[in-house]
């Protein structure tokens, strides 16, 4: 094993990117007298106490470089990264992708009023395609045709950092709705209208050391206007009448 001669020697930085943390950076150079170039690399890592940077912890090391400087010298060079491995920075908790779109579900009803986000003319009863007789729908035997609505939605993608991945432990709720108000980016959504997708998760594995697999990635969900609900038709009384009900189940 050699031995660290000096460290964070000139040419060693810390870069801080004031519009966007993730092209935050460092490189600490260590000065080491050792036998060969691997345990050159091997004194250094072996010596840091932790893969964080002394002045800011959200950058890990990354990359080692030794750099022959003379006999049994050499210059190895440690790169800090921060991007997605190095976790979510602070102030960053309203971090989101957004995008706003829509999304088709049959309905019924002519879109006078809505309920729930949908079309509902006629509290249930005002038809954009009837059925028999003459349009009055009041045939048990040949209910109302539906139509396409494109319904408002937006699309919301949280990103993470860590070392646990949080996907996983969300299965349950994977096309489930918010059963109370959730806060996202900042922004609340009430009750109902908030459906988890899921998300997508990458993860980087340390190539030596005593480093952990970290994950990296989004969480998804989108929001409905007015709540995610389907309509469906039944018989009441003497009549057709199309009726809101919930899409999901609720994630507890």
């Amino acid at each position: 094993m050699g031995t660290i001669l000096a460290q964070d020697i000139p040419g060693s930085t810390l870069t801080i990117a004031f519009q966007n943390a993730e092209q935050d950076s460092a490189t600490r150079k260590f000065l080491v007298t050792s036998t060969g170039r691997a345990d050159a690399i091997t004194t250094v890592t072996n010596a840091l106490s932790t893969v964080n940077h002394p002045d800011n912890s959200g950058l890990k090391a990354n990359r080692v470089t030794a750099q022959a400087v003379g006999p049994a010298r050499w210059l190895v060079t440690v790169q800090y990264i921060r991007r997605r491995i190095g976790g979510i920075p602070a102030g960053g908790a309203n971090l989101a992708n957004m995008r706003a779109s829509s999304e088709a579900v049959e309905v019924y009803c002519t879109p006078d009023s809505f309920e729930d986000g949908l079309p509902r003319g006629g509290g249930g009863t005002d038809f954009v395609n009837p059925g028999p007789p003459a349009g009055q729908s009041t045939d048990p035997k040949s209910p109302p045709r539906p139509w396409v609505y494109n319904r408002p939605t937006l699309g919301i993608a949280i990103p993470f950092s860590s070392a646990t991945n949080p996907i996983t432990a969300n299965l349950g709720t994977v096309s489930k709705v918010n059963k109370a108000e959730v806060t996202l980016a900042g922004v609340p959504f009430p009750a109902l209208t908030l459906r988890y997708d899921g998300g997508e998760v990458r993860s980087v594995a340390p190539s030596q050391g005593s480093g952990v697999i970290r994950y990296y990635g989004t969480e998804n969900y989108t929001f409905a206007l007015g709540g995610w609900h389907k309509q469906v038709l039944r018989w009441d009384k003497d009549k057709w009448k199309a009726f809101n009900v919930s899409a999901y189940d609720t994630a507890t």
